[in-house]
């Protein structure tokens, strides 16, 4: 379990970042610093490193793996804490372990990871091995360092889609011509709320306190970007 402060200094990160994006007038401009904050504030700790396989030797070969999670006794959703907001998380397993990671919900209390490897044949291995570390390691969440971390991600995506779209001089962008508006932020509003249900899931649902700072997390970004 996070502390208060910990959850504190998150929002101010967040706060941080959205104000670090409203000073952006172009889009393009808008993603690049939304994406490097991100990887500076909540990227996750072991996920930052790339570590260095084993001398290689052998032929290259290709190589398919599968773990199952069964995810019953887990009190959050197993599938979006492994995937991650936007997919992050499961893009920074797989760039931990050089590998490619497909996530699949299968009955009710399962979860299918396939990993598909190609590399030198001492070293696949060892690739699916960090995969297995970088998993656990995700659903560990030593310290509330995982969700706090995804929460915090999240409510800057979802900040970053909510700041009032600039004018043409600054962003060119090409839309469907026969489309309202209104109709557009309606659904950029729907997918919003997608996003926070998603995110909610991801954190542990059964503690009042979490749920409590998710839901103050929503509505201090509701008045940063307003």
């Amino acid at each position: 379990m996070y502390s208060q402060n910990q959850f504190e200094e998150k929002l101010r990160q967040v706060e941080y970042v959205i104000d670090m994006l409203k000073s952006r007038r172009r889009r393009d401009q808008r993603r690049i610093t939304r994406e490097y904050y991100i990887n500076k504030f909540f990227a996750l700790e072991l996920l930052k490193t790339t570590p260095l396989p084993p001398m290689p030797s052998g032929e290259v070969l290709m190589k398919h793996f599968e773990m199952m999670i069964p995810t019953c006794n887990y009190d959050f959703h197993v599938y979006r804490r492994i995937v991650g907001p936007a997919g992050s998380t499961v893009k920074a397993i797989e760039r931990f372990s050089g590998t490619k990671v497909t996530v699949t919900i299968l009955g009710s209390c399962d979860v299918q990871v396939s990993i598909d490897v190609q590399d030198y044949e001492n070293i696949i291995d060892w690739r699916f091995e960090k995969v297995q570390e970088a998993i656990n390691y995700v659903l560990e969440n030593k310290n509330s360092e995982v969700s706090l971390n995804q929460m915090a991600e999240h409510a800057v995506r979802v900040g970053y889609r909510k700041i009032p779209r600039i004018s043409n001089r600054y962003d060119i962008s090409i839309y469907p011509f026969n489309r309202d508006d209104d109709e557009a932020t309606m659904e950029a509003n729907e997918e919003d709320e997608k996003q926070i249900k998603a995110t909610a899931m991801l954190m542990n649902s059964n503690d009042d306190k979490t749920g409590h700072n998710f839901h103050l997390l929503n509505e201090k970004l509701r008045q940063l970007v307003n």
